[in-house]
């Protein structure tokens, strides 16, 4: 009889076989999770440490300033200095050919270029020399002058998206407030046309409430004070009454005298 022996392991065994696996998985999981590409932070220079060729692409131009990606990091900003204290030269070319000056004006978006200079308190480069190379000059410029027509044409339809988006909200107001004073207008005829309808309407439909008898003086077509006072009594007193409305009537006669 042939014994086949089959080699176990216990629960204990494979936990940890589990475990130790799980260690070795989760790292490379972590690291690939890392890997995700990150926005860069911005690039600050701590006061007074001194740079010496910085490399970036000229991401934002202003006046006295610019702000450069650097090839290794985030955006950083230099700041300008006067004419006097600033040089911007081109890189030398062999030994035969030397470095040729340039404004500041010629810093222009695009531009690879390398910044000699010293941090200051705000984390900024303050530039004490440009470098750049012509080659990358000319293509800057011909980047300018395709991108910025097109930015200025950009600028301006949105202008005038916006002042056409301002004149229609303009109008949109305007239309709402005549149609709400519109409909202020046929409320107020509305109830005015529904009291007069009211009024034509019970001319027909009352109750005598109060009757009184004045007396003319004999052989006069006159009423005397008390007739008069009478009169006003039983107007006053029509008025305390709630009622949608009154009519007095007057009824003459004479008397068995003539």
């Amino acid at each position: 009889m042939r014994v086949k022996v089959i080699k176990t392991y216990s629960l204990t065994k494979v936990s940890f076989l589990l475990v130790v696996a799980a260690m070795l998985i989760a790292p490379s999981i972590q690291a690939k999770a890392n890997s995700a590409p990150q926005e860069p932070a911005r690039n600050s220079i701590p006061e007074g440490q001194k740079v010496e060729k910085f490399k970036g692409i000229v991401v934002k131009r202003d006046p006295d300033a610019f702000a450069m990606t650097e090839t290794t990091g985030g955006p950083v900003t230099v700041v300008l200095l006067t004419n006097s204290e600033l040089t911007v030269q081109s890189h030398k070319k062999g030994l035969l050919r030397g470095s040729k000056d340039y404004g500041a004006g010629y810093i222009l978006r695009g531009l690879r270029l390398e910044v000699d200079g010293v941090g200051d308190a705000q984390g900024n480069i303050v530039a004490r020399r440009i470098r750049f190379d012509e080659q990358d000059l000319r293509t800057a410029q011909a980047l300018r002058s395709t991108v910025d027509p097109l930015e200025a044409e950009a600028r301006e339809n949105l202008k005038k998206q916006q002042a056409e988006n301002e004149r229609l909200a303009g109008q949109i107001a305007e239309t709402q407030a005549v149609a709400a004073s519109a409909r202020e207008d046929a409320a107020k005829a509305q109830a005015t046309a529904d009291l007069a309808n009211n009024r034509i309407n019970g001319l027909d439909d009352f109750d005598s409430i109060k009757t009184i008898t004045v007396n003319f003086a004999t052989s006069s077509s006159k009423l005397g004070p008390k007739a008069k006072a009478e009169i006003d009594n039983a107007a006053a007193w029509v008025k305390t009454q709630n009622t949608k409305g009154w009519v007095m009537a007057v009824i003459g006669y004479a008397d068995t005298t003539g």
